[in-house]
């Protein structure tokens, strides 16, 4: 189905790639082979995360001066038709998400009820001492479809429950026996529409705010105050997107890594794993439009895996394994990027 979401994000991957073939105008880094590696790593991911999940996530790069004090903010990728893409699919995802058919109170209240009754078994599970937000966070990371209702109940970054997690389960009780009180429904009612939050909309802003960016940097123009902010507090406002609470994104969850299987040899008994590994730093040398010097950045990337497994993986046994020495490493083709690691001497720390 050309016109399904899946089907329209994988055009965008391809038009991506075709925007950074078509650009007279850029520096000549985005012309190397290094970066037409890079481009097909960033569509290899993209493809790796829409085979995990329906998410749309597009990787975008953003730019940052490696120390010392060259003048330059940084940037961003040279594709604002991407960018305004990438938007444009986003708000028609979000008016799907409105136009689905919702719970019911009571179906709702069951709902809660469950994840509750869940949680509470992780928390005996997890002893006093583990923090119950990162238990909550976790229990979420392996049922995904508990992330609605968690957060309806316990709120996140820029939205407040309407009750505390307490009063939520008295309410449900009540709906769930047939004996409601005067606002239980009231109450419950107003977890439902809670699908789009303004993280999201604050995500299809940054992909418009990144494409008069892009812009302006093929027309070498130079970028409002407001404009090198962004780029500056790039991390911060990720962090917030992600549904991190002030400077919480400074210790992330390990939830980047994701895997699914593609391909299943019956015979062999075989399975092809595609997934996405940690973050990595990536160096890349631009030229500073204002003074015409070259300037070493970082940026921060994802990297495409394959891996041959004899069963299927979840992201859990999949985030263990590449911690593993000898667990799966990025595609053939990426390792000549990839420093080697420094051998040591016998004894030396």
């Amino acid at each position: 189905n050309e016109k399904s979401l899946y089907s329209r994000f994988l055009n965008i991957l391809k038009s991506y790639v075709k925007e950074i073939k078509s650009r007279k105008n850029q520096q000549e880094v985005f012309k190397t082979l290094a970066w037409q590696d890079k481009t097909l790593n960033t569509v290899l991911c993209g493809w790796a995360q829409m085979q995990h999940s329906a998410s749309l996530a597009g990787k975008k790069t953003v730019v940052y001066p490696n120390g010392g004090s060259s003048g330059i903010v940084g940037g961003v990728e040279p594709v604002p038709r991407f960018y305004l893409d990438l938007a444009e699919l986003l708000c028609d995802f979000e008016n799907l998400l409105w136009a689905s058919p919702k719970p019911s109170v009571r179906q709702r209240a069951r709902q809660i009820l469950h994840f509750l009754s869940r949680l509470q078994q992780e928390y005996i599970k997890a002893g006093p001492r583990r923090g119950r937000s990162a238990i909550r966070r976790e229990l979420v990371d392996r049922n995904p479809h508990f992330a609605d209702v968690s957060e309806a109940i316990f709120g996140s970054w820029g939205y407040k429950p309407a009750a505390t997690p307490e009063e939520f389960e008295k309410a449900a009780k009540r709906i769930v026996e047939g004996k409601p009180g005067e606002r239980d429904e009231h109450k419950i009612s107003a977890t439902i529409r809670t699908r789009t939050v303004p993280e999201y909309k604050g995500l299809i802003k940054l992909c418009i705010k990144l494409a008069k960016i892009a812009q302006k940097q093929l027309d070498s123009v130079e970028l409002d105050s407001k404009e090198k902010r962004l780029i500056r507090l790039y991390g911060s406002v990720l962090g917030h997107l992600h549904f991190y609470k002030v400077e919480a994104w400074h210790h992330p969850r390990d939830d980047m890594p994701v895997v699914s299987d593609v391909f299943t040899d019956g015979l062999e008994g075989k399975v092809l794993l595609s997934g996405i590994g940690r973050a990595r730093c990536m160096k890349i040398v631009i030229k500073d439009p204002a003074s015409g010097k070259f300037v070493l950045c970082n940026a921060g990337i994802a990297l495409y895996h394959e891996h041959v497994s004899s069963s299927p993986m979840s992201d859990e046994e999949w985030r263990k394994i590449l911690k593993k020495k000898d667990g799966p490493k990025p595609a053939a083709w990426l390792q000549k990027y990839i420093p080697k690691p420094k051998s040591t001497s016998k004894g030396e720390k």
